[in-house]
């Protein structure tokens, strides 16, 4: 299935966090794109693809979603690492086709600047621990999955927001 995903990595602290991430991403796949803090778009081998149209997280996230021509796309910020098995997670997590969204297994990134760490435990640290038993309504925007069609009917125009983009799925 790694061959229908593509993994945009989000810079927002840039490096060393950013190489961390990047190395644990390409451990996993070489179906990657980066979005610099700047905008730039690079595939994986660093061969500049474009950039953002904006230079916030919701636009980079939508300019990676736009240019992933897989059918799934995950998007992961540099604030973090993925796990061993993190894209494992994500695809078992695909093969039930009622499945929209998801996430894989991540840990905060140990390189990370101070305000860049604070956001990091404030948006990641609700998300972390044992598996709920009941349903997934949201999860981390640092972490996610998603059937690219899915996506692209719920991104309005400020972007790829993750808990608006939620309520836009749960509604159709």
């Amino acid at each position: 299935m790694a061959e229908q995903l593509t993994v945009v990595i989000v810079s927002i602290a840039g490096r060393p966090a950013l190489q961390a991430c990047r190395e644990a991403v390409r451990a996993q796949t070489s179906s990657f794109l980066v979005i610099q803090a700047d905008g730039q778009i690079d595939d994986a081998s660093g061969r500049p693809l474009g950039a953002a149209k904006r230079r916030n997280v919701p636009a980079k996230r939508e300019a990676g979603i736009q240019l992933a021509s897989t059918p799934l796309v995950v998007l992961i910020e540099d604030t973090i690492c993925p796990q061993d098995g993190w894209l494992k997670a994500v695809e078992a997590a695909f093969e039930d086709p009622a499945v929209v969204g998801c996430g894989g297994p991540v840990t905060l990134s140990t390189d990370l600047p101070a305000p860049a760490r604070a956001l990091a435990l404030a948006e990641f640290g609700k998300f972390g621990g044992e598996r709920p038993a009941a349903p997934v309504l949201a999860l981390p925007g640092c972490n996610l999955a998603f059937r690219r069609d899915a996506i692209l009917r719920a991104v309005g125009s400020e972007g790829v927001i993750d808990q608006i983009v939620f309520e836009r799925l749960r509604a159709k």
